[in-house]
């Protein structure tokens, strides 16, 4: 099986694994991901504040290599709640396959967590003591929301999807 349909098994699975969920526990899992995409968005907003769009251009994604691994089935299930679709090209290896012309496909709120999490030397140097701190404690109630969607769903969350795709391992 290759990338892209394992990805298309994932994205799949995804859809089963929320579907059998009941309406309160759903409902659960919507209210947490909004929150899990809000932070998101305030995360990648301390970033964007530091003229990282710039710095990024100029870099040209060095970061976005090797992708494929970082989609995880939170970000997924994010994606199926809000019924977004996903575009893919797993052929321009070694980018990663999200990424296009324009950057990536997908908005901040929708990023894997390693990306939106990901901080180069040069953003780095850019940052203030206080931008550090928001970043880290946005960063905790990333993953405290990740750890709690995780236990609501019943099965590890943060797993890359293409590496959960057709696992046994799910509850």
């Amino acid at each position: 099986m290759n990338d892209q349909q394992k990805l298309e098994q994932g994205l799949s699975q995804v859809a089963s694994l929320f579907a059998t969920c009941t309406p309160d526990k759903q409902r659960q899992i919507s209210d947490l991901l909004d929150l899990y995409r809000a932070e998101k968005d305030a995360l990648a907003a301390v970033i964007q504040a530091v003229d990282a769009a710039d710095i990024c251009r100029k870099c040209a994604g060095q970061c976005c290599q090797n992708g494929k691994f970082r989609l995880t089935v939170c970000d997924a299930l994010a994606l199926h709640v809000k019924q977004m679709l996903l575009s893919s090209d797993f052929n321009q290896k070694p980018l990663c396959p999200y990424g296009t012309e324009r950057g990536c496909c997908l908005s901040p709120r929708f990023r894997p967590m390693d990306c939106i999490l990901f901080v180069c030397d040069e953003i780095e140097a850019r940052l203030t003591e206080s931008d550090r701190f928001e970043l880290s404690e946005r960063e905790a109630r990333i993953r405290k929301y990740l750890q709690r969607l995780s236990q609501l769903a019943g099965t590890p969350l943060s797993t890359p999807l293409l590496l959960w795709s057709g696992s046994k391992r799910r509850s």
